[in-house]
């Protein structure tokens, strides 16, 4: 029961509104600190998107400049044993699923997508007489691959790769123009491999996320033992990576990238 003061009811509706103050306060404060939480969640995500951009590119200009003779050297090599073009560009899905172009050193025959498309073309043929340009060595080489090792992406003893291309190949040097594509913003230094369009037609929802950083040229997928992991493991490493992303992780893995490289770990 309410009492009655000398100011009559004027003491009920002063506690009344009291009372609304305080539960708008309330109500205030935690939509403040909802707020102040979201507000903080996207200044360290900005911050540490804005410091892995300011470290790719301090560390692709000093690499840049570091090998530039070898790199330098290799395309050389590359004119040398088969001339120009020096560059292999192939698109690639990037960040949001963008396409841009990847440059690679070319290592293999200017060519060597028409052969490979013939070879295709005539892998399921049961005699050598349907086959065209028979005597095309290069074309019957890879058709006997394909054959052997149908299930195969990377073929051995390709025949359609370049003098020393197989030497450059083995230790990654045909990668060292990427550098450039991560200067320009398109890449990272780590990050999930970018893939080709038709092999991300398929992606799940989960899969999906690989497309919210950009691609790198190293990362968790690069480092370990590729050979062994299924698609599916290799897209979780990358997954993994995006979820405990951080300047010191990316160190991390960039150091175990050397010694990775030079094992030739996976690079067939």
């Amino acid at each position: 029961m309410i009492q009655k003061n000398k100011y009559g009811r004027a003491a009920c509706g002063i506690r009344s509104w009291g009372t609304r103050l305080r539960s708008m306060g309330r109500i205030i404060g935690t939509t403040s600190s909802a707020s102040i939480s979201r507000w903080n969640h996207q200044f360290r995500h900005r911050l540490r998107r804005c410091t892995k951009r300011g470290f790719d590119i301090l560390a692709s200009l000093t690499l840049i400049l570091i090998l530039s003779p070898l790199l330098l050297a290799t395309a050389l090599i590359v004119i040398i044993s088969d001339g120009f073009p020096i560059l292999f560009i192939h698109r690639r899905v990037g960040r949001r699923g963008r396409l841009f172009p990847v440059w690679k050193l070319r290592t293999m025959r200017r060519d060597a997508e028409l052969i490979e498309k013939k070879a295709h073309q005539h892998k399921i043929q049961k005699t050598a007489g349907d086959f065209v340009e028979p005597e095309d060595e290069t074309i019957k080489k890879l058709r006997q691959n394909l054959l052997l090792f149908s299930h195969e992406t990377n073929y051995p003893k390709d025949p359609r790769i370049i003098p020393f291309g197989g030497f450059i190949r083995k230790f990654s040097l045909d990668e060292l123009p990427q550098l450039f594509n991560i200067l320009s913003g398109n890449m990272s230094l780590v990050g999930p491999r970018p893939f080709v369009t038709f092999e991300v037609v398929n992606y799940s929802r989960r899969d999906q996320a690989r497309h919210e950083v950009a691609p790198g040229l190293s990362g968790l997928w690069q480092i370990s033992d590729r050979d062994s992991l299924t698609r599916f493991e290799s897209i979780g490493l990358d997954l993994d990576y995006i979820s405990r992303q951080s300047l010191f992780l990316d160190i991390r893995i960039l150091l175990l990238t050397i010694p990775a490289a030079l094992k030739n770990r996976g690079g067939n």
